[in-house]
């Protein structure tokens, strides 16, 4: 791997990232144009910055080290970015749809633990808000990473999430059968209190 590329890649990406403030979800439902649009814009933002900024550009390209123009370079390696076409940019991708799913994945965990907390303090809220990031899922299955190991990785959050989310479910529908009898008792108690 070219390491400065793929650290160039990275910082880019979450560059890009920030400027925007974060990732656009597919419950957003921006058309691919208007958000390919909305990255080059960003980008371009970024790159503005870095107008008057060269550096000497260590690579294998460069055997004169001569200095690069920082705006020049930041363009060229989001094209390479965008294009998909080395194995740093492949990689990344990778990383940041690795990245999308475990938060994902943490979200809903920590929405389900916040839920628990709350019933655990007598609060009967109804569980049937329960977050659902599917979508997230749905849209980066395994068979879209490129790298093997990453792949691996993502599997294996697709397994843990279906096996949490099953289990959750459970402890859900028994959650509520057991307030449902509560409910039936205390009305059974007080038919009956009041017959006496």
């Amino acid at each position: 791997f070219d390491t400065p590329s793929k650290t160039y890649s990275f910082y880019l990406h979450f560059c890009y990232k920030t400027n925007k403030k974060g990732d656009i979800a597919p419950s957003d439902n921006v058309p691919p144009k208007i958000k390919q649009q909305m990255e080059h814009d960003a980008i371009q933002n970024i790159a503005n910055l870095l107008e008057q900024t060269t550096f000497h550009n260590q690579n294998q390209n460069n055997p004169n080290n001569e200095r690069t123009n920082a705006k020049q370079h930041l363009l060229s390696i989001f094209e390479e970015y965008e294009q998909r076409q080395s194995r740093e940019s492949k990689l990344v991708k990778d990383l940041d749809l690795l990245d999308m799913i475990i938060q994902a994945d943490e979200y809903e965990q920590h929405h389900y633990q916040q839920q628990q907390h709350q019933v655990g303090d007598g609060d009967e809220k109804d569980d049937s808000t329960q977050l659902d990031l599917s979508e997230f899922f749905e849209g980066t299955p395994p068979s879209r990473f490129q790298n093997e190991f990453i792949q691996s990785i993502a599997l294996e959050v697709h397994q843990q999430r279906e096996e949490r989310r099953s289990e959750e479910l459970v402890m859900i529908a028994n959650r509520k059968k057991t307030q449902n009898d509560k409910k039936r008792r205390n009305k059974t108690n007080i038919i009956q209190s009041t017959r006496h």
